[in-house]
């Protein structure tokens, strides 16, 4: 918060540059090597108890929202290919491994609810849905919402990509990549939070195409 000046005369300047831009490479340096990928979440505030899965194996249900009929993903898109594909990413770095099921169910449970036990990916613009989304629902291109014991053992987790924005497979401007976006939400859904690692998939901001 203050501010600090800095003189030096005209001839030192390009040694004054150099010596800057070699203390910022380095700090770039030990940023990238020390900096995750993802940032663990946990139950407590004294972060000791983790939040993780206790079984590796974990159902997945794909809502019936996702169709042909889908209003805010273009049409004719491949829609399961990439849902498969985002969890296929985690399957290979991860120690877990997906069951893709389907439901008729398209909303997601509510925040005063202890869950269903069906871990769903809803797009379906349902008021329980848009609800999901509060204030933020021009801001955000999907949330995930977990469900969790004392023990830090996750129960359940949904994923509802928001009901208002577009999504696409074929990286139309302006839009929101599906896989992309699901695969972000899925490591959420395993329990990670965000990284300030620029580009990485758990980084905070997720752009449009």
């Amino acid at each position: 918060g203050g501010q600090r000046r800095i003189d030096i005369n005209q001839e030192n300047d390009s040694m004054f540059q150099s010596r800057i831009f070699i203390s910022t490479l380095f700090t770039l340096m030990v940023f990238s090597s020390s900096a995750l990928a993802y940032s663990p979440q946990f139950v407590d505030k004294e972060k000791s108890i983790r939040l993780r899965w206790k079984e590796n194996k974990i159902p997945i249900y794909i809502s019936k929202s996702f169709s042909d009929k889908a209003i805010n993903i273009r049409a004719k898109s491949d829609v399961l290919g990439p849902i498969q594909r985002s969890l296929k990413h985690w399957e290979d770095v991860a120690d877990v491994k997906f069951e893709i099921l389907f439901s008729d169910k398209e909303s997601v449970n509510a925040k005063e609810s202890k869950g269903d036990g069906i871990s769903l990916i809803s797009i379906a613009p349902t008021s329980e849905n848009l609800l999901f989304f509060e204030d933020n629902i021009d801001s955000y291109s999907a949330m995930t919402r977990l469900f969790y014991n004392s023990k830090g053992e996750i129960q359940e987790s949904d994923i509802i990509l928001n009901p208002i924005q577009l999504f696409t497979t074929d990286g139309t401007f302006g839009t929101f990549d599906l896989e992309a976006t699901l695969t972000h939400e899925i490591g959420h859904l395993l329990g990670l939070g965000h990284s300030q690692v620029l580009g990485s998939t758990m980084h905070s901001h997720q752009g449009t195409n």
